[in-house]
């Protein structure tokens, strides 16, 4: 009864985290201006490091309405694999899921940090051209957005991929093998080819996963299987 008692209460406190960091997440307004400025000097790193690929991306999708339809589902309605993802460790992997939540707040608590510090505006509204093709074709029937604002000059780094990441982490350490990582390549393509997230941005959440696993890893892995070993 303790050990279920426990497990109900691990499950509830990061429920009500992901709500808080969702929160924290659309107060980060700051200010356009400055998201703005950002997003350029991003470019401009892109440019130099030849990897400015977003606008050639969005223009290819925009011209095929039949990968528009499907890029728009995955993109709104990506946190069904995150919530039966949460849900299937916390019922079947116990420890594995507690490894995972301990990861995620890594991940949140570093990212609200880099937007609060460096808020960029996404593609959509930085470089000019690029069409918003998600608010053009949104499930929710809402209209292209008008001024960064909120949670809109919080582009880097991307936690659609990072959430993806979380996914296919989660279900690695599982026991699955290749396909959970197809979750997140399918999303950093989403992402770009959309206007919502620079090649940069993917970078950033990679890094950050990866950093949060570094930190939560565990000294003796026992049961566990260590990422890369089946």
């Amino acid at each position: 009864m303790h050990r279920r008692r426990g497990g109900m209460v691990a499950l509830l406190t990061f429920v009500a985290a992901v709500v808080a960091f969702t929160w924290m997440h659309s107060r980060l307004g700051g200010d356009d201006a400055v998201a703005l400025a950002n997003a350029r000097q991003l470019i401009g790193l892109e440019r130099t490091l030849g990897v400015d690929i977003e606008l050639g991306m969005n223009r290819w999708l925009a011209r095929r309405a039949v990968l528009v339809t499907s890029e728009v589902y995955l993109y709104r309605l990506y946190y069904l694999p995150v919530a039966v993802t949460t849900l299937y460790l916390w019922l079947r992997h116990r420890e594995i899921f507690v490894r995972v939540t301990r990861a995620w707040f890594v991940v949140a608590a570093l990212a609200l940090l880099v937007y609060w510090r460096f808020p960029v505006a996404p593609p959509r509204f930085s470089t000019p051209g690029t069409i918003d093709i998600v608010a053009a074709h949104d499930l929710l029937g809402s209209h292209p957005s008008k001024s960064v604002g909120g949670n809109l000059n919080s582009a880097f780094p991307s936690m659609h991929v990072a959430w993806c990441l979380w996914v296919a982490y989660g279900l690695h350490l599982a026991g699955s093998r290749w396909w959970p990582w197809l979750l997140p390549v399918a999303m950093a393509a989403v992402v770009l080819t959309t206007g919502n997230h620079y090649v940069l941005d993917i970078a950033a959440s990679c890094a950050l996963v990866g950093l949060a696993h570094i930190v939560t890893r565990p000294r003796s892995t026992g049961n566990i299987p260590v990422l890369g070993r089946e």
